[in-house]
């Protein structure tokens, strides 16, 4: 078994999922996948540098000409494909098997058929609330829902989500058109002029 986080080898080693809160992690249907191969199969843990790479490279002869042990070249591979996946905006399929470890598994319809995998708490949500979002996005942007299946959402979220509260509620209101501005105060009736005062005053110099 290969790994280059500490912490995420240890949470594949050692998890309860006795819990219900447990099976709200994002993930958990690989670590109980995971911990249930390695149940009955002898195994060792390396640790290894994750980015191992020097220079970029292709295939295997590349990786191999680099000086890497067999065990980098794997998670050199396998960060790759991770990253490939990520830009995509999804899995390689939507909906794979529930495994014998999991036992139960949610599922959603929206945007497409898939299997819920990540925050049950987040990803619940925002299936159940897909199809009004889709409807109040179409006509506030003037979007189509063919527009909107052509966009990387879930690239769009993990931006989001990765950023502090007060910067990511600046940025979701500049995406709608929010950010208080004087043009957008005077329509409201907010304030008298949609010019800045720094301008009428330069102008009128």
């Amino acid at each position: 078994m290969v790994c280059d986080n500490q912490g995420a080898l240890s949470k594949i080693l050692h998890f309860s999922t006795h819990k219900l809160r447990h099976h709200r992690e994002p993930n958990l249907d690989l670590h109980m996948t995971q911990q249930w191969a390695i149940a009955s199969t002898p195994y060792k843990t390396v640790w290894v540098r994750g980015h191992a790479d020097k220079s970029k490279w292709e295939t295997l002869s590349d990786l191999q000409e680099q000086g890497l042990s067999p065990e980098e070249i794997y998670n050199v591979w396998m960060d790759r494909i991770a990253t490939q996946t990520r830009i995509q905006g999804g899995p390689s399929f939507s909906d794979p098997d529930v495994t014998p470890a999991e036992k139960w598994a949610p599922y959603s319809s929206h945007p497409v058929f898939h299997k819920i995998m990540g925050n049950l708490s987040i990803s619940v949500n925002d299936a159940l609330g897909y199809q009004e979002m889709l409807t109040f996005a179409s006509g506030k942007h003037d979007f189509h829902p063919y527009d909107i299946d052509r966009i990387n959402t879930n690239a769009l979220k993990i931006t989001l989500n990765s950023m502090k509260i007060f910067q990511r509620a600046s940025t979701v209101k500049l995406i709608h058109g929010w950010a208080p501005t004087y043009a957008f105060l005077c329509r409201q009736g907010r304030h008298p002029s949609s010019l800045c005062p720094r301008y009428i005053y330069r102008r009128n110099e």
